[in-house]
């Protein structure tokens, strides 16, 4: 893999990690109000939760946040190895590349609010 595919592969999990980010307070703060945050959290918010703590959100809550299902969340769980060679700026190989590239395509075409599954 080569530095800009690395560039490139730290832009996109950038943006699906914000991306998760604005879904999660966006949402909780629809159903739950200013208060989500000390009622579902106990030690960080979703400003500075880890990236696989952002995702776990989606199973715990999936009425709240109906974005992504059980097939989904298991492939975003697929990319947190690689989320750790990227943020520790370690070379990921193409088959890595090409999953960070569909977890890309799946976090991105979400809309922020979603109705509520019931």
């Amino acid at each position: 893999m080569n530095t800009l595919l690395m560039k490139e592969a730290y832009s996109m999990l950038y943006e699906i990690e914000n991306h998760l980010r604005l879904i999660i307070k966006a949402n909780m703060l629809k159903k739950f109000g200013h208060q989500w945050v000390s009622i579902l959290y106990e030690k960080r918010d979703e400003q500075t939760s880890y990236y696989h703590e952002l995702i776990a959100f989606f199973g715990k809550y999936p009425n709240v946040l109906p974005h992504i299902n059980a097939a989904q969340l298991k492939m975003l769980n697929q990319l947190i190895p690689i989320r750790n060679k990227i943020a520790h700026s370690h070379l990921i190989t193409q088959s890595e590349y090409e999953l960070l590239e569909q977890c890309y395509q799946l976090v991105i075409e979400e809309p922020i609010i979603k109705a509520e599954r019931l």
